[in-house]
């Protein structure tokens, strides 16, 4: 059954009268310019062929969920994958992925308005590429296509892409017992592997350029048998960030040294670093400077308040940034009256809802640059006793 279906899909791949109804979304199936026995014929093969039964009328998952696929579907990736190298070849890969228990899947952020002058794949295993550098040939084309030349919907042209690989399992069910949610496998689909890679990036540029994700789906290689052309995108809260300088390569190795430093913190301190680092980052976005003020406040206060001690917020935030990055009486001084400034400006704006005249606006950038340091330092070294450090205990802050 098997050769007769391979003769066929050769078949089929040299006429000049089949083509996909769409090049861009290509699984909706195929179509001929006159009646094409070839396609039906196929199909009858594939639906005699009892493994390839997961594949009629099937939820298939991919991600965070899944969709229901078709025989016509399966043949319009056999048809690509007989073009792309033989009949034989894909019979074999499609054979190869009934028998495994999982395959390799990625997951993928897409990046906007965030350039580099190169792509980097960081210790971790996350990589930094160009849209067109994934393993879904059709979603690629389409994100090229945007970055180029624009797009009618109104969101931010995506500009690199964020991508981690991990085993997915393998999972097929009978559309009509959907509701059995609890046979299906888990998918540990690494958002925070992405996501903290993303931020411990942003905190190796200035503090005024964020990196910003607008949405996040799970991708499979082109030779591997997810036939639908459906796809499920979760969207990611953010705002048009500024369009800063390019990453440099200095950028890619300094956070490669964070997210080792960042790896031997307890768990308990990385959920909190996380809070600043977050915060640090919505600074740096395109959101008004009024939010940005109040993110900024959050970061401060989750950076220098994090034992709790709520007394006299306004000095005591001052007083620790000053202490901890500054090095001689002169800097502990412009750290103390930028961090002291900053604060009383975003008082202004959480109670008011607006900045006043009098607000130096300036102010804001230094002090989310001081933000950045001490969270460089934090990860760097570990948590800080704040009261030793008010007491006097001398720490030394890592060139940055």
């Amino acid at each position: 059954m098997k050769k007769e279906l391979i003769k066929k899909l050769e078949e089929l791949s040299l006429s000049d009268e089949v083509f996909l109804i769409s090049e861009s979304h290509p699984y909706f199936g195929l179509k001929s310019q006159s009646e094409n026995k070839l396609i039906e014929e196929c199909i009858e093969l594939i639906s005699k062929i009892k493994t390839y039964q997961i594949f009629n009328e099937h939820l298939q998952l991919l991600g965070g969920s899944s969709m229901i696929v078709s025989y016509g579907q399966l043949l319009t990736w056999l048809y690509l994958q007989t073009k792309k190298s033989s009949a034989k070849q894909a019979i074999k890969i499609l054979d190869d992925y009934i028998k495994s228990d999982s395959f390799e899947a990625e997951q993928i952020e897409l990046v906007a308005q965030t350039l580099s002058d190169s792509e980097w794949e960081f210790c971790n295993g996350v990589r930094f590429a160009e849209p067109y550098n994934i393993c879904d040939s059709f979603l690629a084309a389409q994100l090229i296509h945007e970055k180029y030349s624009g797009s009618f919907a109104p969101h931010p042209r995506v500009t690199a892409i964020l991508a981690y690989k991990f085993d997915h399992p393998i999972f097929h069910m009978p559309s009509k017992v959907d509701e059995q949610k609890e046979k299906w496998p888990k998918v540990n689909i690494p958002f925070n592997q992405i996501k903290l890679t993303r931020l411990l990036l942003s905190l190796a540029k200035p503090a005024e350029y964020g990196i910003h994700s607008i949405a996040q789906t799970t991708v499979a290689p082109d030779d591997t048998p997810i036939v639908t052309y459906s796809r499920s995108w979760s969207t990611l809260p953010s705002f048009k960030p500024p369009l800063g300088p390019s990453i440099l390569e200095i950028e890619f190795r300094r956070a490669d040294e964070f997210i080792k430093s960042f790896d031997k913190l307890s768990e308990e301190f990385q959920h909190r670093l996380l809070i600043s680092l977050d915060k640090l980052n919505d600074y740096g976005s395109g959101n008004l400077l009024e939010n940005r003020a109040i993110d900024l406040r959050v970061c401060i206060e989750s950076i220098f308040l994090a034992d709790g001690n709520k007394e006299q917020l306004r000095y005591r935030v001052s007083l620790r940034a000053a202490l901890l990055l500054g090095k001689s009486t002169e800097e502990k001084h412009e750290i103390f009256n930028t961090i002291k400034s900053a604060y009383d400006i975003t008082s202004t704006v959480i109670h008011n809802g607006k900045f006043s005249k009098s607000n130096d606006l300036k102010l804001l950038k230094s002090a989310a640059e001081y933000c950045r340091k001490a969270i460089v330092y934090l990860i760097t070294n570990g948590p800080v006793d704040w009261q030793s450090l008010e007491f006097g205990e001398k720490l030394a802050i890592t060139n940055d």
